[in-house]
C-alpha cells in the first residue's frame, strides 16, 4: 500500500522544491503535484519505512535525505576513457563520501570548457558531466538494412548530458565578482578565503550570494563569512555589509585588548571571557544596525538584505588557542587538531521547518546574540575554517567527512598562490551540491 507525503511544507523557495523534487525521483520515489500540494509516494517496503518516519516527525527532512542517498542514490559523476588517455585508477584519486579528491602526488593543471568541466594531469583526464535533471536521456539510432532478409544492425546507443549553463548575472546593479579570493599572513599564521558561485546561480545567471571578511590585528585573528538568502533580491548586498562591518567593528574593540596570562592557570579569567563575549555580541548589533539603514537608505523592505553571519576571533594564548565564536544561520565554525581530529564551534541555526535557517534579519534575533557565542582553548590547533552551509553540508557527518577537508586544503593554502588554487578547489563535483560555497581558513604557517 502507498504511502503518501506532502513535502510541500519544508519548502518555500522553488529553487529548493525543485532540487528536492528531482533528488526523489532519482532515488525512485513518486511525485504528484496539484496547485497546493506536492506529494511522494512509495511502494516498496524500506521507502515507505523512510516516508513513515518522515511522516511521523522522527526524522527531519535533512536527515531523511541524508538516509535515502545513502540507500538509493547513485553518483551522477562519470568516469571515461578517452583515445590516448587510461581510465582512472582509483589510487589516483581520494574519495572522501562522493566528493572527489585528487592525490597530493597528482599535479593538476585546471582546463575549463564551454560544456563541461575537464581536471586534466599529465596522463589522466576526469571529465565530469552534470545533469540537470539527474537524468541520462538516450538516443537511438537505427543504421539503414541493406537487405531485407538480414537482421537489423543493433541500434548504436549515444548517451547525451544535459549541460549545466555558465551564465553571467543578468543583473548589472550591486556586481559581485562569480569568485573571490584573497590571502594574508602575520607571526605564523595564514588566512586564505575563497567564494564561489554556485551552479544554481550560473545556470540561472544570477549573482553570487556568499560574502567573506578577514584580518588580523594586535595578535587577534579575524574570520567572517556569510550567505545571503537565496530567495531575497539584496542578499548579496547583505552578505557583504554583515561581513565588512564585522571585520572593521572587531578591529576597533581588539586593537588595544590584551587577555591576561597568569602562570599555572588553564583559562582566562572570566572577566576576559565576558569582555570577548561582549565584542562578539556588540559587533554582531553593529551588523543588524548597518543593515537596518541600507535598507532605509535604499527604501526597501529589510527581508531583501538576508543573510546568515559566522564570526570567529582567534589568538595565541599561553601555548594554546583562544578561538571564540557567533553564527546566526546555517554553516559551521571547525577547529582541526592535524590527523582526524575536528570539532564544531557553535550550533547552526535552523528555522520553523526543517529545511530553513535564520537570518540576521530574522524578527527578534537579536535576543538570542548573548547565547550564541562559543569559546575553546585548546593546544595544538592548526585550523580554523568559517564556512557557508554550501561547504560544511558536502562535508558531513563531520568525524569522518570533515578531516579530510582540512586535510586537503591545509596543502593548498602551504603551497604557491594559495587563494587562487582554493577558489579552484570549490569548483569539486559533489551530487546534489549547487549552492554558493565559500570558506575562510586560518592556518599555521
Amino acid at each position: 500500500m502507498n504511502l503518501v507525503v506532502n513535502i510541500g511544507r519544508y519548502y518555500t523557495g522553488k529553487a529548493d522544491m525543485d532540487e528536492a523534487k528531482t533528488k526523489l525521483i532519482d532515488m525512485g520515489f513518486t511525485i504528484e503535484e496539484t496547485r497546493e500540494l506536492v506529494m511522494v509516494k512509495a511502494a516498496d517496503a524500506g521507502r515507505t519505512t523512510l516516508l513513515e518516519k518522515l511522516n511521523s516527525g522522527s526524522m527531519s527532512i535533512y536527515e531523511f535525505f541524508s538516509e535515502a542517498e545513502k540507500l538509493y542514490e547513485k553518483p551522477n559523476h562519470k568516469i571515461i576513457k578517452t583515445k590516448n588517455d587510461r581510465i582512472i585508477k582509483s589510487s589516483d584519486y581520494d574519495i572522501v563520501g562522493d566528493v572527489l579528491l585528487p592525490t597530493r602526488d597528482i599535479k593538476l593543471n585546471l582546463n575549463y570548457t564551454k560544456d563541461k568541466k575537464v581536471i586534466q594531469t599529465d596522463k589522466i583526464i576526469l571529465s565530469f558531466r552534470q545533469s540537470e535533471n539527474k537524468q541520462s536521456v538516450i538516443k537511438q539510432t537505427e543504421p539503414p538494412v541493406k537487405d531485407s532478409r538480414e537482421k537489423p544492425a543493433p541500434k548504436e546507443e549515444e548517451v547525451v548530458y544535459p549541460r549545466w549553463r555558465d551564465l553571467p548575472p543578468a543583473d548589472q546593479e550591486d556586481w559581485v565578482e562569480i569568485n573571490d579570493s584573497a590571502f594574508k599572513e602575520w607571526n605564523g599564521w595564514g588566512i586564505c578565503a575563497a567564494s564561489r558561485r554556485g551552479k544554481t546561480h550560473a545556470h540561472e545567471g544570477s549573482h553570487r550570494d556568499d560574502s567573506f571578511g578577514f584580518d588580523f590585528e594586535n595578535g587577534w585573528s579575524i574570520l567572517a563569512a556569510a550567505d545571503g538568502a537565496g530567495s531575497c533580491r539584496l542578499s548579496r548586498v547583505g552578505s557583504k555589509i554583515g561581513c565588512e562591518m564585522a571585520v572593521k567593528t572587531l578591529k576597533q574593540f581588539l586593537k588595544d585588548y590584551k587577555v591576561k596570562q597568569i602562570e599555572g592557570v588553564n583559562i582566562p579569567e572570566e572577566t576576559d571571557l565576558i569582555k570577548i563575549r561582549t565584542f562578539l555580541v556588540d559587533t554582531m548589533h553593529e551588523v543588524l544596525i548597518s543593515l537596518k539603514e541600507e535598507a532605509a537608505a535604499r527604501k526597501i523592505e529589510f527581508d531583501l538584505l538576508s543573510t546568515t553571519m559566522l564570526i570567529a576571533v582567534h589568538r595565541e594564548w599561553m601555548g594554546k588557542s583562544l578561538i571564540a565564536s557567533i553564527q546566526v544561520g546555517d554553516g559551521a565554525i571547525a577547529l582541526w587538531h592535524g590527523g582526524s581530529s575536528v570539532s564544531i564551534l557553535g550550533v547552526a541555526d535552523s528555522g520553523e521547518y526543517a529545511s530553513e535557517t535564520k537570518f540576521i534579519t530574522t524578527k527578534d534575533i537579536e535576543k538570542e546574540f548573548e547565547h550564541k557565542v562559543f569559546f575553546a582553548i585548546k593546544p595544538e590547533v592548526d585550523a580554523v575554517a568559517v564556512m557557508t552551509d554550501g561547504i560544511s553540508d558536502d562535508f558531513f557527518p563531520v568525524d569522518t567527512m570533515m578531516p579530510k577537508m582540512f586535510e586537503y586544503v591545509y596543502q593548498i593554502v602551504l603551497g604557491e598562490n594559495p587563494a587562487d588554487k582554493l577558489v579552484d578547489w570549490l569548483g569539486y563535483e559533489k551530487r546534489g551540491s549547487f549552492d554558493d560555497r565559500t570558506i575562510v581558513f586560518l592556518h599555521r604557517r
